[in-house]
């Protein structure tokens, strides 16, 4: 009963005020705090005596946006504090930065900066949790940063050159923390307004502190085809060429495909399928996998807002043998209590199937909590 008189008066404490953007210069900045309680039936991702708790979450989010004639800067950081009720050893932090920086150097060339910065202890996505997470939750950082520049030549041909750097950094001392380097060139050829022909290099290299190292040679080709105004296909068909400093090397077969469509303004959807020789950030070992993606969103009501997210991956270390699948959902419901307050709904489901069995773990999560936007 108290924790209901708690959200009542949260609702209606906020209510009244009106959602607003500060101007800090040119830049709009939006501020958001969130509260919220939820469930989890396996904290720590075992297979074996799962922890089961209800847990407290407490977030305060900053966006930024600088709008220029030649640039745009998107700015985010958020803040959560996760409180479990009976395991307060299990309690924790998220941090999480990101930055989307993109310049127009002259009429035929741009720059595209992106930074992401994650400090948690669960992982980020589906992605993440496929491939097994080296048993039981635990603190890590993870840093992502990709820049691309690309420059036209002509209306009908360009070039894009990238460089990713992705920066894993755990807190466990029998797990290794790595360092992934990629280069990349891509030309792109526009046939006809609805039609682009592309072909893809790519070299990554991933090392781990005190271990092996990993790298991919990747050669692809493929096309983008709009199909409708807003709807487009994007695939690529290629090799990876993946070896690694102690161990068996694997080459293998690349396919990525990705299915648009911005169906109108209160419906989107992506699917993706993704095969590929690659390696994982917190495993030594090439990873040959499957997986297929959908997201969903999609405005039910004038106020209501939902979002659907599938998952399914099948793949295989070559060092270890071992196998891996994992199947996951989830559901994100969002209504518009108020102009700057909104009540979110989630649920989430995560199995994941491994002939290691202390990769296997079933998971079931959900919360509900209220956003305020000012």
């Amino acid at each position: 009963m108290k924790k209901i008189t708690f959200f009542a008066t949260i609702i209606l404490f906020f209510s009244p005020f009106q959602a607003q953007a500060y101007n800090i210069g040119p830049a709009d900045v939006h501020l958001d705090a969130s509260v919220g309680e939820g469930y989890d039936s396996n904290v720590t991702y075992l297979k074996d005596n799962p922890i089961s708790d209800f847990h407290t979450d407490f977030g305060l989010g900053l966006t930024a946006e600088l709008e220029g004639k030649k640039r745009d800067l998107k700015l985010g950081v958020r803040y959560l504090r996760e409180q479990y009720f009976n395991r307060n050893n299990l309690s924790g932090n998220t941090y999480n930065f990101d930055l989307d920086f993109l310049q127009e150097i002259t009429r035929f060339s741009r720059i595209n900066i992106k930074e992401r910065y994650l400090n948690s202890e669960d992982p980020d996505s589906f992605a993440d949790q496929f491939g097994g997470m080296q048993n039981m939750r635990s603190k890590y950082q993870k840093n992502d940063f990709d820049i691309a520049y690309t420059k036209d030549f002509g209306p009908h041909f360009s070039m894009t050159a990238n460089y990713f750097n992705q920066l894993y950094l755990p807190s466990r001392s029998d797990q290794e923390s790595s360092d992934l380097n990629l280069v990349g060139i891509e030309g792109d050829i526009y046939v006809s307004p609805k039609t682009m022909l592309l072909g893809l290099v790519q070299y990554a290299q991933r090392d781990f502190e005190h271990g092996d190292t990993i790298r991919t040679n990747r050669f692809a080709a493929g096309f983008k085809q709009y199909l409708y105004y807003q709807m487009y296909l994007d695939c690529r068909f290629g090799m990876d060429f993946t070896g690694i400093s102690h161990g068996d090397d694997s080459n293998g077969q690349f396919i990525s495909a990705s299915l648009v469509n911005d169906i109108d303004e209160r419906t989107k959807f992506l699917l993706t399928y993704l095969d590929e020789d690659s390696s994982t950030y917190y495993r030594q070992s090439i990873f040959e996998s499957q997986r297929v993606s959908l997201e969903l969103r999609h405005q039910i009501f004038r106020r209501l807002d939902g979002t659907l997210a599938l998952f399914y991956g099948k793949g295989k270390y070559v060092s270890t043998g071992v196998d891996e699948k994992f199947q996951g959902a989830s559901i994100n419901l969002t209504y518009g209590v108020s102009t700057n307050t909104s009540l979110d709904l989630m649920y989430s489901f995560s199995d994941s199937n491994s002939s290691d069995d202390s990769d296997s773990y079933l998971k079931n999560s959900c919360s509900i909590g209220l956003r305020y936007h000012y």
